[in-house]
């Protein structure tokens, strides 16, 4: 077994280091051009240069300009992720607090700057797939699993049918919520009735009372 000598896994070290660096520094780049100009305005070469590296760089450690928006849009989903999991239910029945938990997540999308999370939602339509992870099912698969009790408990509860298809439900409704929030990019002055609109495409996808809406809406 060869073994590496002092000096070289200093250098080893040091250079895995600095490798790491370039690539925060290219996504801190990226993350700022892409608030300020961005995504399809933002070019690899606008990249290099905010980050201060080469242009092959960029392209040294991400294979696309959809690569990165991937790896800051999938920090993002982590951080909203993390605020979402700790709603606290405050005596609310299960189909209540997916109603609230809907209404939680959609400010979240909609109070941001939408237009990187539109550009991403179009790269993932057009590129994604099981085999590269990038399917929506599988990019908001931590929301899915925290949907996904709630949805049982809602069954059990008889404010959801018992026949209903979990599976196909929720990715009807997650088509629905991203074209909606789409929507709501283009036609900001129109959000809260897009949001009205998705309860009722909600409502209407889990075969639910549509009366729920109204004693939701009341809760607020």
């Amino acid at each position: 077994m060869k073994v590496q000598k002092p000096g070289r896994m200093r250098k080893d070290t040091k250079r895995a280091k600095q490798k790491q660096e370039t690539r925060k520094r290219i996504l801190r780049a990226a993350a700022s051009l892409f608030d300020e100009k961005g995504f399809f305005e933002t070019s690899p070469t606008d990249i290099a240069k905010e980050a201060d590296v080469a242009y092959g760089s960029v392209y040294a450690h991400f294979d696309t300009k959809g690569e990165i928006l991937t790896v800051l849009h999938r920090e993002y989903l982590e951080e909203k992720f993390q605020k979402m999991s700790t709603l606290k239910r405050e005596g609310r029945s299960a189909i209540e607090h997916l109603l609230y938990f809907t209404g939680q997540i959609w400010e979240e999308d909609t109070g941001q700057t939408l237009a990187n999370s539109i550009a991403f939602i179009s790269y993932i339509w057009v590129h994604g797939n099981q085999t590269n992870g990038l399917a929506p099912q599988e990019i908001y698969r931590p929301f899915i699993e925290l949907v996904i009790p709630l949805l049982q408990e809602a069954q059990k509860d008889g404010d959801l049918p018992e026949d209903l298809s979990l599976d196909m439900s929720l990715e009807i409704s997650l088509a629905t919520y991203l074209d909606l929030m789409r929507q709501a990019w283009y036609n900001p002055a129109e959000k809260e009735q897009l949001f009205q609109k998705l309860l009722l495409n909600m409502v209407h996808i889990f075969r639910a009372d549509p009366a729920i809406i109204q004693k939701y809406v009341s809760l607020q």
